[in-house]
């Protein structure tokens, strides 16, 4: 049973958007008001309720306000939550050119609510609003294009809409800037160029960017290498709620990394990483439960920490489960539940996996192998099924 670890600089994705103006009322209207579409005749009443006066002005054509009642559907937001009446006003706000629109029916797509994920339909919408300049749309573009979910028009691209969306302030590009920098991802790896990006979305309150620039402090990549003010970076990165600063200072002081190995203080931090859905720290976390370090010794704790991480898709979580049904630790002891998570450990990846499960296939009896590979089958149809739901 071993932690797996994987900790690095991610993209950050753009949220909602709604475009705000100065007046209560927002102008745009694109159409001249039109009885026969609205619901009522006459004006309401200027001390109406602010929900009934925004739907009055969005079915009279105001494309601001059609994207603010999108936005309300989407997050059940003084209405009942409806996906369908939310890419409804999105696409009507979309179609007629407001760029926050465009951004917020693209993030329908590309988050599959309401419709099947479409990340082509998504970029096409995310393109439209980028190219009217609006950063957030500029940065999820570029992130698509980096992540190779969607076929990039030229290698520069992702760089061209970052350096378009960070140039305008925008704390996120700055970030994801800063990484392709880094990493050299779609640019010349330039780990001082890499500095300048995330000191940019630092200093516009970024937490990730803090993050990033701990990460930089404890590696010495690009900078002096300084421990003390890594640790204080990732620290208040951590503390502001950033899962990946809490994940890394985990398994740094795990691990010993850079730091006095200090286990009950990797408790705390991938605790409230784990407590956030990050499968890495649940898995690592699980490891401190099932070897009793920094922790009281829990193995059903540890089990219940690695099927959470196995569930999604964490190969070190899928393995350590299946040793602890190998053992009966925290489980009952069960051959041929230790073979399917041997094998799903294997199929993400873990060649130790594979070889436990062959391993583990000399002492069980052929019964036992068929049920293993039975339940290793519906695992892997419940998954399918799961992920056609979620329109991944």
């Amino acid at each position: 049973m071993r932690a797996i670890v994987f900790v690095g600089l991610v993209a950050v994705f753009a949220g909602f958007a709604v475009a705000r103006s100065a007046s209560q009322n927002p102008r745009g209207i694109l159409n001249p008001p039109d009885s026969s579409n609205v619901s009522g005749s006459s004006t309401p009443d200027e001390a109406a309720a602010p929900r009934a006066r925004l739907r009055y002005d969005a079915e009279r054509g105001d494309r601001k306000a059609q994207n603010s009642l999108g936005k309300s559907y989407a997050d059940g937001d003084g209405v009942p939550q409806d996906y369908s009446e939310a890419i409804r006003w999105f696409r009507v706000a979309a179609e007629h050119g407001l760029a926050e629109a465009q951004f917020n029916l693209a993030s329908m797509y590309s988050d599959g609510r309401g419709v099947t994920t479409d990340l082509a339909e998504a970029a096409s919408w995310y393109k439209k609003a980028a190219e009217q300049g609006y950063s957030p749309a500029q940065n999820n573009l570029a992130v698509l294009y980096q992540s190779g979910s969607i076929p990039i028009p030229a290698p520069d691209e992702a760089l061209k809409w970052l350096t378009a969306a960070a140039q305008q302030g925008n704390a996120d590009a700055a970030v994801n800037l800063g990484s392709a920098y880094y990493y050299g991802r779609g640019a010349k790896q330039n780990y001082g160029e890499a500095r300048r990006w995330f000191e940019k979305g630092l200093a516009r309150g970024s937490l990730a960017a803090l993050c990033a620039l701990g990460v930089m402090y404890a590696s010495g990549r690009g900078v002096e290498r300084d421990f003390t003010r890594a640790e204080q970076m990732l620290e208040r990165a951590a503390s502001g709620g950033f899962v990946m600063a809490q994940a890394y200072l985990g398994e740094m002081y795990r691990a010993g990394k850079d730091v006095p190995q200090d286990f009950a203080q990797a408790a705390r931090w991938l605790r409230q990483a784990a407590d956030q859905g990050d499968a890495i720290s649940q898995n690592n976390l699980g490891f401190l439960y099932a070897s009793g370090n920094g922790v009281s010794r829990d193995y059903q704790r540890a089990a219940d920490l690695f099927l959470k991480a196995a569930k999604q898709g964490n190969a070190g979580g899928a393995s350590n489960l299946g040793w602890l049904y190998q053992q009966g630790w925290g489980v009952h002891l069960d051959y041929a539940e230790a073979y399917k998570w041997y094998t799903v450990a294997s199929e993400l990846g873990d060649a130790a996996s594979y070889r436990a499960m062959k391993s583990l296939a000399q002492i069980m009896t052929p019964k036992q192998v068929d049920e293993g590979k039975r339940r290793t089958a519906a695992w892997r149809e419940a998954r399918l099924a799961s992920k056609s739901v979620a329109g991944e």
